[in-house]
């Protein structure tokens, strides 16, 4: 698998060393750790998510979405 620029390196790298299987991270989170906008974050975790290396939770509607790595 070959990933572009590599937000989603640095996204990958992030969630691996914060465990995300134990609790998810909202886009926020990931945005702040991995020092990029909201706006970029979920381009790349969208990304990520269709190539099923990441997934997606949200509980309802209007709620933040949380995600964990698949991998």
């Amino acid at each position: 698998m070959h990933l572009k620029y590599d937000g989603c390196e640095v996204i990958i790298k992030f969630m691996a060393e914060c465990d995300t299987t134990l609790l998810p991270l909202t886009t926020r989170q990931i945005a702040d750790g991995c020092a990029m906008s909201v706006y970029a974050a979920r381009y790349y975790l969208q990304k990520l998510s269709k190539l099923h290396v990441v997934g997606s939770d949200r509980v309802g509607k209007g709620s933040a979405v949380r995600w964990y790595l698949q991998i």
